[in-house]
């Protein structure tokens, strides 16, 4: 049920029972050929891989969050009735959560300890990501609701609400681009929070990444197929001007 990919191509997949599996290259291994396996005592909700260092957050459908690699295994109880999902900060020194209970929180990994209570949206929270610099960052809710938190004062600075879920999400130069249940990709400006462009996809959509190159957008259906879309297409359609 989950997903993550390092800049090195280290590959980590969690699943409903639990299991974390990972392969140390993506490219050269299928899922039967996993090397490395371990297990967990609650569904592996979210999978948070840091930006420069061999350490790992596992948010787990119990409400714990894990965080483990180079420093002693870290485990802490969020309160949060689920961690639904878990990103590291751009700069790594610390893990934001979304939960079932609809706080996003900031937690110190050296310590397993919250920063502070965090800020809640309408419902539970189907998604986070940080802006290109790294100074916002953004979170979805099932209720449709999208809040601009400032990253320095982790402060609600902004918001607005799409007609469905948010059950995906990322952020390109200029803009973030979501998708829903309604299967309507829509991409908004950043930091403005602008509608700029809905592109009706008729799929249920279930998330959306973007890869590296910052060229193509994938979605996720609920049907199990994936889409690809051409991020110059979609800022084009946007009226956005190219990064």
């Amino acid at each position: 049920i989950s997903l993550a990919t390092s800049a090195d191509g280290f590959l980590m997949a969690g699943s409903a029972d639990g299991t974390l599996r990972g392969w140390p290259n993506a490219a050269d291994h299928s899922a039967g050929d996993s090397p490395s396996q371990a297990g967990f005592p609650s569904a592996i909700a979210t999978i948070a891989l840091h930006p420069g260092k061999p350490e790992t957050a596992l948010g787990l459908g119990d409400a714990t969050l894990l965080i483990f690699g180079d420093r002693k295994p870290l485990r802490a109880e969020t309160r949060q009735r689920g961690v639904r999902v878990a990103v590291w900060t751009p700069d790594g020194r610390y893990v934001v959560t979304g939960g079932a209970d609809g706080r996003v929180v900031w937690w110190d990994p050296s310590t397993g300890q919250p920063l502070e209570e965090g800020v809640a949206l309408s419902a539970e929270i189907g998604s986070l990501t940080f802006s290109e610099q790294g100074d916002w960052l953004i979170a979805g809710d099932w209720n449709g609701q999208l809040a601009w938190i400032d990253a320095a004062s982790r402060k609600v600075v902004g918001q607005v609400r799409q007609p469905n879920a948010v059950s995906g999400m990322a952020a390109i130069a200029g803009a973030v681009v979501t998708a829903s249940w309604d299967g309507t990709l829509r991409v908004w400006s950043h930091p403005q929070r602008e509608l700029k462009a809905e592109i009706a996809t008729g799929r249920t959509l279930s998330g959306l990444c973007v890869d590296r190159s910052q060229t193509h957008l994938a979605t996720h259906t609920q049907t199990g197929s994936v889409l690809l879309w051409s991020l110059k297409a979609l800022r084009d359609r946007a009226g956005l001007a190219e990064p």
